[in-house]
């Protein structure tokens, strides 16, 4: 079986090991929450310390690959590194919340110094399992990746594996091995998978005594005489590859920034649950491996890469401008309407749904990346290295992407417009592209449309008022007296036909000054009053309008009153009740 196809079973292998990684994922982000808090922040924080450590094992590994011989072995070894670390990982996890605690206590609740103590937990935590399995991609690229003439085709695969992978470990643990076995027993399977590929590349490949199938075929792209492979990409140059790794961390940045914005968006239509925040990140996925199949028939055929990047690029651009109007519309759709009336259609409404806004820019994205690490790699004896620096570069763009896009763009200035201002972003590069690789003479038309758009999209970014997300429970709004997007949410205050105000928190309807409204509102504090009269401490979770909060006031006596809410919008918008 070794002598007749072992890149099938490395790659079969390669594909397991994506399905631990985001199984990992989710259940660190579920017991971190657990210590931390759900909110924006922490899971925020969570991610971006996972995706640092990717980032630096595909960098490290990929120099360290560069001077080992027998990177199989290192393979090995990587893959039961990563089981046994994030083992230790997920006990110590287990154990944190007395630490984050006194830490807690000592900082008085500042948020600034909380975030910072938050990260660096995340990160230290985390590193070493997210560094062993960023070393992964350029240490089993040496052995998928042998010949120059195959090399886009051979990383597209290699793409397409490990993101499938990762796709169904999504599935598995969100959909099934949570709800039925736990999350232990899940953590445990994820564990033990990469333990068991470890084995397997040493009972397949080593006790066979074989590791020789899988030599490299060297290849230069550049020839001592100078010339270079046929279809190859443009001669290689070290002011070519600073544009490759500035091309590549701008996507990267884009790519997140994007998801986050989609997510927030669709939180409108596919609701708040655990269920669709998985679905957006499957669709992603997905839409990803398929971009890295399609690329893959011709990409080695390819003559001009930097025209199919500035293609793909383009129309991602032109596909998030069109989202803008697709979520303004989604309400008026019968297609699009919610249909719960079992779990079957719960979850066939929300794909849909999001495969319409996510599907094809995912596509793009996955088509773009194999491209770049086409033009990247040089040669074939710098495959680990090279796809290591690319890779640690793209994750970097990615983490800047979330980081700055929910934190900073949002808050100041609302979805939509952080959606046309990473459009601009991409606007740019692809104008720098353009020009630096093209001859506008023989491009007239781009000369005197790249600065037009971009004056438009100036435009609409800072002077046009853009339309509000509308959920299908939000039918009844006459005129919106308040809307604020904050990190965590989006929160509107408005006016329904009859003129009673109604609060809303990314559309679900929180509260209002009707009678029924109220009703709902001030019977949520009369309840524990009846049951415990003599109270000396109460804590209402969630202000809302504050109707709650003001009743408990009115009828508890002298009891010291806590209020939390994890929305500073819920915080403007309750000022007009």
């Amino acid at each position: 079986m070794v002598e007749k196809n072992p890149r099938t079973i490395l790659l079969f292998l390669y594909f397991s090991s994506g399905i631990s990684a985001l199984i990992y994922q989710i259940i660190w982000i579920r017991l971190m929450g657990e210590v931390f808090g759900n909110s924006t922040y922490a899971i925020s924080t969570v991610i971006a310390a996972y995706m640092a450590g990717l980032a630096l094992g595909s960098w490290y590994g990929g120099k360290f690959n560069k001077k080992r011989s027998n990177q199989l072995l290192y393979y090995l070894l990587l893959e039961i590194g990563i089981g046994i670390s994030a083992l230790l990982v997920s006990l110590i996890i287990l154990n944190i919340d007395n630490f984050y605690g006194i830490v807690y206590t000592f900082l008085n609740q500042n948020l600034t110094s909380l975030l910072i103590i938050r990260f660096l937990i995340g990160f230290i935590l985390i590193l070493l399992p997210t560094a062993f399995m960023g070393a992964t991609l350029p240490t089993i690229s040496k052995y998928i990746i042998r010949n120059f003439s195959k090399l886009g085709s051979d990383y597209s695969i290699l793409y397409f594996v490990n993101t499938l992978g990762g796709l169904t470990g999504v599935v598995l643990s969100a959909f099934f091995m949570i709800e039925y076995f736990g999350l232990y027993i899940t953590l445990f399977c994820a564990i033990t998978l990469n333990i068991l590929i470890g084995f397997l590349v040493y009972i397949i490949f080593y006790r066979s005594k074989r590791p020789e199938d899988l030599s490299i075929e060297s290849e230069l792209l550049i020839s001592s005489s100078g010339s270079k492979p046929e279809n190859s990409p443009t001669v290689f140059t070290e002011y070519n590859s600073s544009i490759i790794l500035l091309t590549a961390f701008i996507t990267g940045f884009t790519s997140f920034a994007y998801e986050i914005l989609w997510t927030r968006s669709l939180v409108f239509f596919i609701g708040n649950s655990t269920y669709s925040y998985s679905l957006i990140l499957i669709i992603f996925l997905f839409g990803i491996a398929a971009g890295s199949v399609l690329i893959k028939s011709f990409i080695d055929r390819i003559i001009n890469f930097w025209k199919v990047i500035i293609l793909t690029q383009s129309a991602i651009i032109l596909f998030s401008i069109l989202t803008i109007f697709l979520f303004t519309s989604f309400p008026h759709i019968d297609l699009f309407k919610p249909g719960h009336s079992n779990w079957i259609n719960y979850l066939s409404h929300n794909l849909l749904t999001t495969s319409v806004i996510i599907l094809i820019p995912a596509i793009l994205m996955g088509i773009t990346f194999p491209i770049l690490n086409k033009l990247y790699i040089n040669r074939i004896e710098n495959v680990s290295n090279k796809v290591g620096n690319i890779y640690a570069v793209n994750t970097i763009g990615s983490i800047f992407g979330s980081l700055i896009c929910g934190f900073i763009l949002i808050p100041i200035l609302g979805i939509n417009r952080s959606i046309v201002f990473i459009s601009l972003i991409i606007f740019v590069l692809v104008s720098y592209l353009i020009i630096k690789f093209f001859s506008l003479k023989k491009y007239r038309f781009f000369k005197f449309s790249l600065p037009v758009v971009f004056i438009i999209s100036f435009v609409i970014l800072f002077f046009i008022n853009l339309p509000p997300f509308i959920s299908y429970d939000e039918k009844d709004i006459e005129d919106i007296i308040f809307y604020e997007e904050g990190v965590s949410a989006t929160t509107k205050v408005y006016l329904d036909p009859d003129g009673h105000k109604k609060m809303t928190v990314n559309g679900v309807l929180m509260g209002g000054d009707s009678n029924k409204a109220m009703r709902k509102q001030k019977m949520l504090a009369y309840l524990p009053l009846l049951l415990k009269q003599d109270v000396k401490d109460i804590y209402v979770v969630g202000l809302g309008t504050g109707a709650t909060l003001v009743e408990f006031a009115n009828f508890s006596g002298s009891a010291k009153i806590d209020c939390a809410e994890i929305c500073p919008s819920v915080l403007n918008g309750s000022n007009l009740f």
